[in-house]
């Protein structure tokens, strides 16, 4: 069953949502940074952004969260050179990542409001093509594109994704779960209160959710981003509490939408994630705790959890550390062989 849109005909999209009559003066589109000790990486993210070439007025605007390091000099910097693009705010404390993007994004002006880490940069013309894309496809809440992996020295090693469809819905999204990279994303300001959430912590996947329900998510397969792959990032170094809030994403999504094959597909997603983690860092009782958190809240067998959190594993973990796991929760092994 088509899961339901918030706004389900394009024609209404359209008529909120594509600028008419746009002046010469008026911003169309708002780029929002947010940036704590990034020095070895701030200069090149902000000359990305201020040398995209387009025939339209844009701004950008960095949230610097009270770095120690040389972050805000080199901004400073920046903003005496794009003295008409560059907004900068320079906290005196630190306020936290989640609280610096919602005041960042919304200071936005522009009709679309696009998203990039400190850490990672663009490709020249991202924004006057997604900005393009936007234009052509008023079915669509917002538009990603791919990205290069690259290195803390910028040398790339690989593509965020293979081939994805030019334009999917929110079961997609559910089904493969957060593959969308969160430096490409431009989305329509009109829906700005309603994708980000309020006064709670949130990660990327929560907002690309969000975005799924007022609308279809395009894609450009071409990499318009570099994502840095960062040994030392917060995701990282926070494991348990991306995770969390990974399942928080899931949760808000099952409580919206209700139960369904998708959803189910969405929820033993998350689990192979689980799985790959509890193998890795070799604590089956997180693996476990999550078993039991899922069973409660929705009432999936324990058993199809983890048959089928163990098939989405897939090719990620070898049978044998699948086996070790399965008998640290006391299930018969042959669920490893799935």
């Amino acid at each position: 069953m088509r899961l339901a849109l918030e706004i389900k005909s394009s024609e209404k999209i359209k008529k909120m949502s594509k600028p008419e009559n746009i002046t010469t003066n008026e911003c169309v589109a708002s780029i929002c940074v947010i940036t704590f000790n990034h020095e070895d990486y701030i200069e090149q993210c902000i000359e990305s952004l201020a040398s995209q070439t387009t025939d339209f007025k844009y701004e950008i605007i960095i949230g610097d969260d009270n770095s120690n390091d040389n972050t805000t000099k080199i901004l400073r910097s920046l903003k005496i050179k794009y003295p008409e693009k560059i907004k900068a705010i320079f906290r005196d404390k630190n306020i936290g990542g989640v609280k610096n993007y919602t005041e960042v994004h919304n200071m936005a002006s522009g009709h679309y409001v696009a998203h990039v880490d400190g850490d990672d940069f663009w490709l020249p013309g991202k924004l006057a093509q997604q900005v393009n894309f936007l234009e052509n496809h008023p079915e669509c809440s917002a538009v990603y594109s791919n990205a290069f992996l690259v290195n803390k020295f910028g040398d790339k090693f690989g593509k965020f994704n293979k081939k994805i469809p030019e334009v999917f819905d929110r079961n997609y999204l559910l089904e493969k779960g957060n593959f969308l990279n969160a430096s490409s994303l431009i989305y329509r300001k009109f829906l700005q209160k309603k994708i980000i959430p309020k006064n709670c912590e949130f990660i990327d996947y929560q907002i690309h959710l969000q975005c799924s329900r007022y609308g279809f998510l395009g894609y450009i397969n071409e990499p318009l981003v570099s994502y840095r792959v960062n040994p030392t990032g917060f995701a990282l170094k926070h494991t348990n509490k991306v995770t969390g809030l990974y399942w928080a994403a899931v949760l808000e999504a099952f409580e919206h939408d209700g139960i369904s094959s998708t959803m189910k597909s969405a929820i033993t997603d998350f689990m192979g994630t689980v799985f790959c983690r509890a193998i890795i860092e070799r604590d089956p009782l997180s693996a476990k705790k999550w078993i039991e958190i899922i069973h409660a809240k929705t009432k999936i067998s324990k058993n199809y959890i983890i048959t089928f959190g163990l098939f989405k594993a897939g090719s990620k973990i070898a049978n044998s550390a699948k086996k070790r796991l399965l008998r640290s929760l006391n299930m018969p092994v042959t669920f490893a062989s799935r």
